[in-house]
Protein backbone atom coordinates (compact mmCIF):
# COMPACT_ATOMS: atom_id res chain seq x y z
CA UNK A 1 0.00 0.00 0.00
CA UNK A 2 1.27 3.64 -0.45
CA UNK A 3 3.37 4.92 2.29
CA UNK A 4 1.21 7.69 3.47
CA UNK A 5 -1.41 5.17 4.53
CA UNK A 6 0.76 3.14 7.03
CA UNK A 7 2.63 5.18 8.70
CA UNK A 8 1.91 8.55 11.66
CA UNK A 9 0.87 11.64 10.03
CA UNK A 10 -0.67 14.70 10.45
CA UNK A 11 -3.37 16.41 8.76
CA UNK A 12 -4.38 19.42 8.57
CA UNK A 13 -7.78 21.41 7.16
CA UNK A 14 -9.68 24.41 7.20
CA UNK A 15 -12.71 22.84 5.83
CA UNK A 16 -15.74 22.15 7.87
CA UNK A 17 -16.93 18.93 5.92
CA UNK A 18 -16.82 17.29 2.90
CA UNK A 19 -20.54 18.86 2.02
CA UNK A 20 -18.80 22.29 1.69
CA UNK A 21 -16.21 20.97 -0.97
CA UNK A 22 -18.84 19.40 -2.76
CA UNK A 23 -21.16 22.52 -3.06
CA UNK A 24 -17.52 24.34 -3.85
CA UNK A 25 -17.10 21.94 -7.11
CA UNK A 26 -20.79 22.44 -8.33
CA UNK A 27 -20.70 26.17 -7.76
CA UNK A 28 -17.55 26.37 -9.89
CA UNK A 29 -18.70 24.23 -12.80
CA UNK A 30 -22.28 25.51 -12.80
CA UNK A 31 -21.62 28.00 -15.48
CA UNK A 32 -19.69 25.69 -17.70
CA UNK A 33 -22.59 23.14 -17.61
CA UNK A 34 -24.88 25.56 -18.53
CA UNK A 35 -23.26 26.28 -21.93
CA UNK A 36 -25.44 23.97 -23.49
CA UNK A 37 -26.57 24.23 -27.54
CA UNK A 38 -29.28 23.46 -29.72
CA UNK A 39 -27.08 21.02 -31.33
CA UNK A 40 -26.25 18.92 -27.87
CA UNK A 41 -29.84 18.73 -27.14
CA UNK A 42 -30.95 18.16 -30.67
CA UNK A 43 -28.46 14.48 -30.38
CA UNK A 44 -29.40 13.92 -27.05
CA UNK A 45 -32.90 13.72 -28.13
CA UNK A 46 -31.93 10.69 -31.39
CA UNK A 47 -29.69 9.21 -28.59
CA UNK A 48 -32.79 8.16 -25.87
CA UNK A 49 -35.57 8.35 -28.61
CA UNK A 50 -35.80 4.38 -28.49
CA UNK A 51 -34.35 4.16 -24.93
CA UNK A 52 -37.06 1.66 -23.26
CA UNK A 53 -36.20 3.48 -19.07
CA UNK A 54 -33.78 5.66 -17.48
CA UNK A 55 -30.90 3.11 -17.74
CA UNK A 56 -30.91 2.77 -21.36
CA UNK A 57 -30.62 6.48 -21.61
CA UNK A 58 -27.84 6.68 -19.28
CA UNK A 59 -26.02 4.30 -21.76
CA UNK A 60 -26.92 5.65 -24.91
CA UNK A 61 -25.49 9.13 -24.03
CA UNK A 62 -22.73 7.37 -22.00
CA UNK A 63 -21.36 5.28 -24.93
CA UNK A 64 -21.52 8.72 -27.39
CA UNK A 65 -19.37 10.75 -24.61
CA UNK A 66 -16.91 7.93 -24.12
CA UNK A 67 -16.21 7.01 -27.35
CA UNK A 68 -16.81 10.44 -29.57
CA UNK A 69 -15.28 12.84 -27.42
CA UNK A 70 -11.20 11.83 -27.39
CA UNK A 71 -9.61 11.92 -24.31
CA UNK A 72 -6.48 14.40 -24.21
CA UNK A 73 -4.15 13.88 -21.51
CA UNK A 74 -2.76 17.39 -21.16
CA UNK A 75 -4.49 20.82 -20.84
CA UNK A 76 -4.08 23.95 -23.01
CA UNK A 77 -4.01 26.76 -20.66
CA UNK A 78 -0.80 27.49 -19.49
CA UNK A 79 -1.89 29.14 -16.12
CA UNK A 80 -3.34 27.02 -13.65
CA UNK A 81 -6.23 25.35 -14.89
CA UNK A 82 -6.99 24.13 -11.58
CA UNK A 83 -10.56 22.03 -11.59
CA UNK A 84 -13.27 23.63 -13.31
CA UNK A 85 -14.32 22.28 -16.47
CA UNK A 86 -14.39 24.12 -20.13
CA UNK A 87 -17.76 25.22 -20.89
CA UNK A 88 -19.57 21.73 -22.44
CA UNK A 89 -20.05 23.25 -25.80
CA UNK A 90 -16.34 24.09 -26.45
CA UNK A 91 -15.80 20.23 -25.41
CA UNK A 92 -18.96 18.98 -27.70
CA UNK A 93 -17.79 21.36 -30.35
CA UNK A 94 -14.14 20.48 -30.41
CA UNK A 95 -14.51 16.08 -29.87
CA UNK A 96 -12.14 16.17 -27.51
CA UNK A 97 -11.03 17.41 -23.40
CA UNK A 98 -9.25 16.22 -20.24
CA UNK A 99 -11.41 14.39 -17.50
CA UNK A 100 -12.87 17.12 -16.05
CA UNK A 101 -14.35 18.34 -19.73
CA UNK A 102 -15.88 15.29 -20.47
CA UNK A 103 -17.00 14.36 -17.22
CA UNK A 104 -19.18 17.78 -17.28
CA UNK A 105 -20.46 17.06 -20.43
CA UNK A 106 -21.82 13.92 -19.62
CA UNK A 107 -23.18 15.82 -16.72
CA UNK A 108 -24.86 18.45 -19.20
CA UNK A 109 -26.29 15.99 -21.85
CA UNK A 110 -27.80 13.40 -18.70
CA UNK A 111 -29.11 16.41 -17.47
CA UNK A 112 -30.82 17.32 -20.98
CA UNK A 113 -32.48 14.09 -20.77
CA UNK A 114 -34.12 14.90 -17.63
CA UNK A 115 -31.87 12.88 -15.44
CA UNK A 116 -30.15 14.25 -12.03
CA UNK A 117 -26.97 14.33 -13.04
CA UNK A 118 -23.57 15.49 -11.51
CA UNK A 119 -20.20 16.20 -11.61
CA UNK A 120 -17.90 13.85 -9.45
CA UNK A 121 -14.22 14.08 -7.94
CA UNK A 122 -12.28 10.81 -7.41
CA UNK A 123 -9.25 9.91 -5.93
CA UNK A 124 -7.62 6.89 -8.48
CA UNK A 125 -5.54 5.51 -5.57
CA UNK A 126 -5.88 5.03 -1.66
CA UNK A 127 -8.87 5.98 0.07
CA UNK A 128 -9.05 9.36 1.60
CA UNK A 129 -9.53 9.79 5.20
CA UNK A 130 -13.11 10.52 6.13
CA UNK A 131 -12.40 12.47 8.88
CA UNK A 132 -10.29 15.32 7.53
CA UNK A 133 -12.01 17.30 4.50
CA UNK A 134 -9.76 18.03 1.95
CA UNK A 135 -10.71 18.81 -1.95
CA UNK A 136 -7.52 16.67 -2.96
CA UNK A 137 -8.70 14.49 -5.66
CA UNK A 138 -6.94 13.59 -9.00
CA UNK A 139 -9.98 12.58 -11.34
CA UNK A 140 -13.08 13.44 -12.49
CA UNK A 141 -16.06 11.67 -13.39
CA UNK A 142 -19.98 11.08 -13.32
CA UNK A 143 -23.05 10.49 -11.26
CA UNK A 144 -27.05 9.89 -11.77
CA UNK A 145 -29.11 9.92 -8.85
CA UNK A 146 -31.61 7.67 -8.25
CA UNK A 147 -34.91 6.96 -7.21
CA UNK A 148 -33.86 5.11 -4.21
CA UNK A 149 -31.21 7.48 -3.31
CA UNK A 150 -28.17 5.75 -4.73
CA UNK A 151 -26.07 7.09 -7.64
CA UNK A 152 -24.65 5.07 -11.16
CA UNK A 153 -21.52 6.16 -11.48
CA UNK A 154 -19.70 6.40 -14.96
CA UNK A 155 -16.20 7.34 -16.03
CA UNK A 156 -16.51 8.66 -19.42
CA UNK A 157 -13.03 8.95 -20.20
CA UNK A 158 -12.42 4.69 -21.03
CA UNK A 159 -13.65 4.41 -24.43
CA UNK A 160 -13.15 0.25 -24.37
CA UNK A 161 -15.52 -0.09 -21.34
CA UNK A 162 -18.29 -2.35 -21.44
CA UNK A 163 -19.00 -1.32 -18.16
CA UNK A 164 -19.70 2.49 -17.11
CA UNK A 165 -17.53 2.40 -14.18
CA UNK A 166 -14.46 0.12 -14.96
CA UNK A 167 -13.85 -2.72 -11.83
CA UNK A 168 -10.67 -0.90 -11.82
CA UNK A 169 -12.31 2.16 -10.14
CA UNK A 170 -13.85 0.22 -7.39
CA UNK A 171 -12.86 0.72 -3.55
CA UNK A 172 -11.69 4.94 -4.20
CA UNK A 173 -13.10 7.67 -2.28
CA UNK A 174 -15.37 10.03 -4.27
CA UNK A 175 -17.52 12.90 -3.62
CA UNK A 176 -20.78 13.75 -5.74
CA UNK A 177 -20.88 17.58 -6.09
CA UNK A 178 -24.39 18.85 -5.61
CA UNK A 179 -26.03 21.99 -4.97
CA UNK A 180 -27.17 21.31 -1.14
CA UNK A 181 -23.64 18.91 -0.81
CA UNK A 182 -22.76 15.75 -0.39
CA UNK A 183 -20.65 13.89 1.86
CA UNK A 184 -17.60 11.14 1.01
CA UNK A 185 -18.49 8.30 -0.43
CA UNK A 186 -16.17 4.78 -1.48
CA UNK A 187 -16.62 3.38 -4.24
CA UNK A 188 -18.08 -0.25 -4.81
CA UNK A 189 -15.19 -3.09 -5.82
CA UNK A 190 -17.39 -5.65 -7.89
CA UNK A 191 -17.46 -9.69 -6.75
CA UNK A 192 -14.60 -11.67 -8.56
CA UNK A 193 -17.38 -14.15 -10.37
CA UNK A 194 -18.02 -10.18 -12.39
CA UNK A 195 -14.00 -10.07 -13.48
CA UNK A 196 -13.34 -13.44 -14.99
CA UNK A 197 -10.93 -14.80 -17.59
CA UNK A 198 -13.46 -18.10 -18.52
CA UNK A 199 -11.57 -20.59 -20.63
CA UNK A 200 -12.59 -24.10 -23.18
CA UNK A 201 -10.02 -26.18 -24.24
CA UNK A 202 -11.18 -29.15 -26.85
CA UNK A 203 -8.22 -31.18 -27.75
CA UNK A 204 -6.91 -34.60 -28.97
CA UNK A 205 -3.79 -36.74 -29.36
CA UNK A 206 -2.69 -38.48 -31.91
CA UNK A 207 -1.10 -41.89 -31.89
CA UNK A 208 2.15 -40.30 -32.58
CA UNK A 209 1.94 -38.39 -28.94
CA UNK A 210 1.01 -35.12 -31.15
CA UNK A 211 -1.21 -32.66 -29.46
CA UNK A 212 -3.89 -30.58 -31.68
CA UNK A 213 -6.49 -28.03 -29.74
CA UNK A 214 -8.79 -25.34 -30.15
CA UNK A 215 -10.01 -23.04 -27.15
CA UNK A 216 -12.24 -20.36 -26.68
CA UNK A 217 -11.24 -17.50 -24.20
CA UNK A 218 -13.98 -15.13 -22.83
CA UNK A 219 -13.37 -11.85 -21.28
CA UNK A 220 -15.56 -10.69 -17.75
CA UNK A 221 -15.45 -7.59 -16.60
CA UNK A 222 -11.92 -6.42 -15.75
CA UNK A 223 -10.37 -8.71 -18.06
CA UNK A 224 -12.44 -7.27 -21.44
CA UNK A 225 -11.61 -3.83 -20.08
CA UNK A 226 -7.77 -4.95 -20.40
CA UNK A 227 -7.50 -6.99 -23.44
CA UNK A 228 -10.31 -4.75 -25.05
CA UNK A 229 -8.13 -1.77 -24.85
CA UNK A 230 -5.13 -4.03 -25.31
CA UNK A 231 -6.18 -5.01 -29.21
CA UNK A 232 -7.58 -1.84 -29.46
CA UNK A 233 -4.03 0.13 -29.39
CA UNK A 234 -1.82 -2.98 -30.74
CA UNK A 235 -1.32 -4.29 -34.28
CA UNK A 236 -2.56 -7.73 -35.50
CA UNK A 237 1.21 -8.92 -35.13
CA UNK A 238 0.62 -7.83 -31.64
CA UNK A 239 -1.63 -9.66 -30.91
CA UNK A 240 -0.42 -12.83 -32.71
CA UNK A 241 2.63 -12.77 -30.65
CA UNK A 242 0.59 -12.58 -27.50
CA UNK A 243 -1.19 -15.48 -28.70
CA UNK A 244 1.79 -17.19 -29.66
CA UNK A 245 3.29 -17.30 -26.59
CA UNK A 246 0.58 -18.40 -24.46
CA UNK A 247 0.25 -21.56 -26.40
CA UNK A 248 3.82 -22.13 -26.10
CA UNK A 249 3.53 -21.87 -22.22
CA UNK A 250 0.83 -24.45 -22.55
CA UNK A 251 2.71 -27.37 -24.39
CA UNK A 252 6.46 -26.82 -25.25
CA UNK A 253 7.13 -26.19 -28.96
CA UNK A 254 3.32 -25.40 -29.69
CA UNK A 255 2.55 -24.02 -32.79
CA UNK A 256 -0.13 -21.02 -32.87
CA UNK A 257 -1.96 -22.19 -36.22
CA UNK A 258 -5.04 -19.68 -36.36
CA UNK A 259 -6.76 -17.40 -33.88
CA UNK A 260 -9.47 -14.48 -34.38
CA UNK A 261 -10.96 -12.16 -31.68
CA UNK A 262 -14.40 -10.91 -31.62
CA UNK A 263 -16.26 -8.38 -32.44
CA UNK A 264 -14.01 -7.12 -34.73
CA UNK A 265 -14.67 -3.61 -33.60
CA UNK A 266 -13.58 -3.61 -30.17
CA UNK A 267 -15.40 0.01 -29.13
CA UNK A 268 -19.24 -2.54 -29.96
CA UNK A 269 -19.31 -2.87 -26.10
CA UNK A 270 -22.42 -4.86 -26.80
CA UNK A 271 -20.27 -7.91 -27.69
CA UNK A 272 -18.91 -9.59 -25.43
CA UNK A 273 -15.01 -9.97 -26.20
CA UNK A 274 -13.64 -13.76 -27.28
CA UNK A 275 -10.94 -14.95 -28.66
CA UNK A 276 -10.78 -18.52 -30.46
CA UNK A 277 -7.02 -20.04 -31.12
CA UNK A 278 -6.01 -23.28 -32.40
CA UNK A 279 -2.53 -24.78 -31.59
CA UNK A 280 -0.88 -27.81 -31.94
CA UNK A 281 2.29 -29.57 -30.44
CA UNK A 282 4.83 -32.59 -31.50
CA UNK A 283 5.40 -35.18 -29.22
CA UNK A 284 4.38 -33.83 -25.87
CA UNK A 285 4.14 -37.10 -24.48
CA UNK A 286 7.66 -37.57 -21.55
CA UNK A 287 8.30 -41.52 -22.29
CA UNK A 288 9.65 -43.89 -20.09
CA UNK A 289 9.61 -47.87 -20.64
CA UNK A 290 6.21 -48.95 -19.09
CA UNK A 291 4.39 -45.54 -18.90
CA UNK A 292 4.11 -41.55 -20.10
CA UNK A 293 3.58 -38.56 -18.55
CA UNK A 294 1.33 -35.73 -19.95
CA UNK A 295 1.14 -32.37 -18.58
CA UNK A 296 -2.63 -31.17 -19.03
CA UNK A 297 -3.50 -28.18 -21.38
CA UNK A 298 -4.08 -25.80 -18.76
CA UNK A 299 -4.35 -22.48 -20.74
CA UNK A 300 -5.90 -20.81 -17.90
CA UNK A 301 -2.82 -20.25 -16.43
CA UNK A 302 -1.15 -18.05 -18.58
CA UNK A 303 -3.97 -15.50 -19.78
CA UNK A 304 -6.30 -13.03 -17.18
CA UNK A 305 -5.54 -10.22 -14.65
CA UNK A 306 -5.71 -12.93 -12.04
CA UNK A 307 -2.26 -14.50 -13.02
CA UNK A 308 -0.76 -10.55 -12.45
CA UNK A 309 -1.65 -10.27 -9.61
CA UNK A 310 -0.20 -13.27 -8.14
CA UNK A 311 3.20 -12.06 -10.03
CA UNK A 312 3.17 -8.96 -7.67
CA UNK A 313 2.62 -11.76 -4.65
CA UNK A 314 6.65 -11.73 -5.06
CA UNK A 315 7.48 -11.63 -1.32
CA UNK A 316 7.59 -14.64 1.34
CA UNK A 317 5.91 -12.45 3.92
CA UNK A 318 4.71 -8.88 4.70
CA UNK A 319 4.78 -6.21 7.32
CA UNK A 320 1.61 -4.60 5.34
CA UNK A 321 -1.09 -5.26 3.85
CA UNK A 322 -1.21 -6.78 -0.01
CA UNK A 323 -3.17 -4.42 -2.50
CA UNK A 324 -4.92 -6.32 -5.28
CA UNK A 325 -6.73 -2.97 -6.19
CA UNK A 326 -9.76 -5.68 -8.08
CA UNK A 327 -11.15 -8.98 -7.60
CA UNK A 328 -10.72 -11.34 -10.20
CA UNK A 329 -10.53 -15.11 -11.30
CA UNK A 330 -10.02 -17.60 -13.61
CA UNK A 331 -12.52 -20.59 -14.68
CA UNK A 332 -11.11 -23.37 -16.96
CA UNK A 333 -12.28 -26.40 -18.85
CA UNK A 334 -10.64 -28.64 -20.87
CA UNK A 335 -11.52 -32.18 -22.86
CA UNK A 336 -9.20 -34.15 -24.26
CA UNK A 337 -9.18 -37.10 -26.56
CA UNK A 338 -6.26 -39.79 -25.76
CA UNK A 339 -7.58 -42.12 -28.58
CA UNK A 340 -5.06 -44.99 -28.54
CA UNK A 341 -2.18 -42.59 -27.56
CA UNK A 342 -2.17 -43.72 -23.80
CA UNK A 343 -3.79 -46.36 -21.85
CA UNK A 344 -5.75 -46.27 -18.58
CA UNK A 345 -4.23 -43.75 -15.75
CA UNK A 346 -1.64 -44.93 -13.32
CA UNK A 347 -1.81 -41.78 -11.25
CA UNK A 348 -3.64 -38.42 -11.54
CA UNK A 349 -3.18 -35.38 -9.85
CA UNK A 350 -5.03 -34.97 -6.31
CA UNK A 351 -5.74 -31.61 -5.23
CA UNK A 352 -7.39 -30.29 -1.99
CA UNK A 353 -10.04 -27.42 -2.40
CA UNK A 354 -9.33 -24.38 -0.86
CA UNK A 355 -12.79 -22.27 0.26
CA UNK A 356 -12.32 -19.28 2.15
CA UNK A 357 -13.39 -15.33 2.56
CA UNK A 358 -10.46 -14.24 0.68
CA UNK A 359 -9.16 -16.67 -1.77
CA UNK A 360 -11.58 -20.31 -3.59
CA UNK A 361 -9.43 -22.97 -5.49
CA UNK A 362 -10.55 -25.97 -6.78
CA UNK A 363 -9.05 -28.69 -9.51
CA UNK A 364 -9.63 -31.57 -10.71
CA UNK A 365 -8.32 -34.12 -13.66
CA UNK A 366 -10.21 -37.41 -14.07
CA UNK A 367 -10.27 -40.05 -16.90
CA UNK A 368 -13.38 -41.26 -18.33
CA UNK A 369 -12.06 -43.83 -20.83
CA UNK A 370 -10.28 -42.31 -23.83
CA UNK A 371 -11.29 -39.19 -22.90
CA UNK A 372 -9.30 -36.60 -20.26
CA UNK A 373 -10.84 -34.02 -18.63
CA UNK A 374 -9.91 -31.25 -16.62
CA UNK A 375 -11.75 -28.45 -14.76
CA UNK A 376 -10.42 -25.12 -12.64
CA UNK A 377 -11.21 -22.15 -10.37
CA UNK A 378 -9.41 -20.08 -8.73
CA UNK A 379 -11.07 -16.64 -7.21
CA UNK A 380 -9.75 -13.79 -5.72
CA UNK A 381 -12.63 -12.49 -3.40
CA UNK A 382 -10.61 -8.80 -1.56
CA UNK A 383 -8.78 -6.21 -2.98
CA UNK A 384 -6.43 -6.45 0.31
CA UNK A 385 -5.57 -9.02 2.09
CA UNK A 386 -3.92 -8.54 5.53
CA UNK A 387 -0.22 -9.92 6.24
CA UNK A 388 -1.72 -13.22 7.83
CA UNK A 389 -3.76 -13.60 4.83
CA UNK A 390 -1.04 -12.73 2.36
CA UNK A 391 0.90 -16.20 4.19
CA UNK A 392 -1.95 -17.93 3.11
CA UNK A 393 -2.33 -16.95 -0.33
CA UNK A 394 1.42 -17.90 -0.36
CA UNK A 395 0.94 -21.44 0.32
Amino acid sequence: PALHTVVQRVMVSTIPDWETISRWYWNLSARPLAATTPEMSNEVAQLVANAADEQQKIEGIFKRVSQKIRYMGITTEKDAPGFEPHDVCITYNNKYGVCRDKAALLVSMLRIAGLKAYPVLILVGPKKNPDVPQPYFNHAITAVETGDCAYVLMDSTDENTKDLLPAYLGDMSYLVCKPEGDTLRTTPFRPAGDNLVRVKTKGALTSRGDLEAETEVFFDGINDNIYRGFFARSKPEERKRLFEGLVKRVAAGAKLTSFTIAPEDFQDVSEPLTVKLSFEAKDVLVSGKEAVMLSPPWVGMSIGLVNWVLGDAGLEKRRYPFDTEVTCGAKEEFTLDLADAVGAAISLPQYTPVEGKTVEWKRSVVQHGDTLDGSSEFLINVVEFSPEEYLALKE
